[in-house]
């Protein structure tokens, strides 16, 4: 296999003060709304292709609110929680981290022939690790209920779980390489057809059937496993079928230090929902996992799809344009932040109206909990911006540590705030655990590859959006119609977006990047259609 030869190697690194000092300047020429256009428009056309393909994805659990919270109680919520948690960790535990690592050495060659190798070297090697790992934990199902569920009832819905994730080893990889490829219009219409699939599902074996908790399961295997087959098949078909020693260690190497970061991710996100089975109840998990299927639409809709696009973009202007990588950087993280705290924003005001319109009474105290885990998601989307410097500079160990600090924060404030106040308490755990990750690994970041990102800039636009939510909800009646909230809180949302993006001086680049960036959009569409 070739390296390539015009590979541009680190520069020293900064340490000290000296990088964070940089961490807080700004370059001249930095507001020029030509500067980075092209590569802003790309991240644009894509990042919203990639949103669309979510948020359809996604629909599908929100269109499905109505149907969950009449048909399953909050404890058969918080067990499809606790079982999809269950299967995330053991991905983590034995994937070897390999989604980044294909990223990472995708880009790492030139030669097509070593990209293939890649890709197909990390699939096989996928769908190996999670067959290998479904069987052996089969035989322990009954004692992996009771550990997670408190009862060992429950055996035959973890032996569903694990039989999902056996079926997911056949999507990760070929997905990632649409990402890699850049290939977001075959992405979004993949996602729809398996959503579209699961939904249909959903009420058939739930509505028609009555399967329950085991009905949504058997919804997620079967559609995940038509596309997954047909993803993995048109995937080998590209690549052929390879699979190169050399590759794979390349790949542990990289991606193994990562399983740390992935538990760690892991234990930052759901462990909550573990203490909150043992120190509250299952009922306590469901309404919790709820509220906080809402924060994530922040996610949802601008971080997820940001991220899939972020660090191959990073990696591609890094390459490319390394004299100029890092005002270009910087141009893009300023839009992405006000457009995700705006977002974050949109998502603490109408909670409670949409599950009003959506749960059954029972489900809409988990709005309480929505503003704080909306803090918490803002600072998980910030970690995109603190992964630049450990991906240039393949130190993903810095990653892990921010990970590893971030998981001993949220793990001892569980232990201190859940018992005392449930969700609530959770919530605030998760807020401060996704702050210290992103500002521990923000502060190595800046020793490897410093960025020069203003602080005062980044946390303006959400001080701001704080102020904003509180002088809405003061000025909310005592008894207020369904209307009349949502009327008061659009005005407070649109008068939000318009200060913002005047004092941050995105009115020109926006216009002109969005546009253009819709104009592709759509004729991408119609040439996939």
């Amino acid at each position: 296999m070739e390296r390539p030869g015009n590979r541009r190697r680190a520069v020293a690194a900064t340490s000290g003060f000296a990088g964070m000092s940089e961490a807080i300047s700004v370059e001249a020429g930095e507001h020029d709304p030509g500067l980075s256009l092209g590569h802003l428009k790309s991240t644009v056309k894509h990042g919203s292709i990639y949103a669309l393909g979510m948020v359809l994805a996604k629909l599908v659990g929100f269109l499905m609110i109505p149907i969950y919270t009449h048909y399953l109680t909050p404890a058969d919520y918080g067990i499809l929680e606790l079982l999809s948690m269950t299967v995330d960790i053991i991905a983590y535990l034995t994937g070897l981290g390999l989604t980044w690592a294909v990223i990472r050495y995708y880009y790492y060659y030139d030669d097509p022939e070593d990209k293939k190798a890649v890709v197909s070297t990390a699939a096989v090697l996928l769908v190996l690790l999670f067959g290998v790992s479904s069987a052996l934990a089969l035989p322990f199902a009954s004692k992996i209920a009771s550990l997670i569920l408190g009862d060992p009832q429950y055996a035959h819905l973890v032996r569903l779980a694990l039989l999902m994730l056996f079926v997911f080893a056949f999507l990760e990889i070929p997905l990632v390489f649409l990402r890699a490829k850049q290939d977001s219009v075959r992405f979004v219409i993949l996602s729809l057809v398996r959503f579209t699939t699961a939904l249909v599902l959903n009420i058939l074996f739930l509505v028609v059937l009555g399967f329950g908790v085991s009905g949504v399961l058997y919804s997620t295997i079967i559609s995940s496993a038509l596309v997954g087959t047909y993803l993995m098949v048109s995937t080998l078909r590209e690549t052929g079928i390879r699979f190169s020693p050399v590759i794979m260690k390349q790949l542990a190497r990289y991606g193994t230090p990562l399983i740390a970061a992935e538990i760690g991710s892991f234990v930052l996100h759901y462990s909550d929902r573990y203490f909150l089975r043992v120190f509250d109840s299952l009922a306590a998990v469901g309404l919790y996992s709820l509220a906080y299927k809402l924060a994530f639409l922040m996610a949802l809709f601008i971080a997820n799809p940001f991220s899939q696009i972020w660090i191959p973009k990073v990696l591609e202007i890094e390459r490319s344009e390394p004299e100029r990588a890092r005002p270009i950087l910087r141009n893009i993280i300023t839009h992405y932040n006000v457009v995700l705290v705006t977002a974050g924003l949109a998502v603490s005001l109408f909670a409670r109206e949409v599950l009003m319109v959506m749960a059954n009474s029972e489900f809409w105290a988990a709005a309480e909990t929505v503003p704080l885990l909306c803090l918490g998601i803002l600072f998980f989307g910030y970690r995109q911006i603190s992964h630049v410097g450990p991906s240039i500079r393949e130190r993903t160990d810095l990653i892990a540590a921010g990970v590893i600090v971030a998981t001993v924060v949220v793990i001892g404030l569980n232990f201190l705030l859940i018992p005392r106040w449930g969700p609530f308490g959770a919530a605030m755990a998760t807020a401060t655990a996704f702050a210290s990750e992103f500002i521990v690994v923000m502060l190595l970041s800046s020793r490897v590859y410093p960025l020069g990102y203003p602080i005062a800039r980044l946390l303006r636009p959400l001080l701001f959006a704080i102020v904003v939510y509180a002088l809405v909800e003061m000025s909310l009646p005592v008894e207020v119609s369904l209307l009349t909230a949502l009327a008061i809180k659009s005005l407070g949302l649109v008068a939000f977006g318009l200060a913002v993006v005047t004092w941050e001086g995105l009115l020109p680049s926006l216009r002109t990047a969005g546009s253009e960036a819709l104009s592709d959009v759509r004729r991408s569409l119609r040439r996939g259609g």
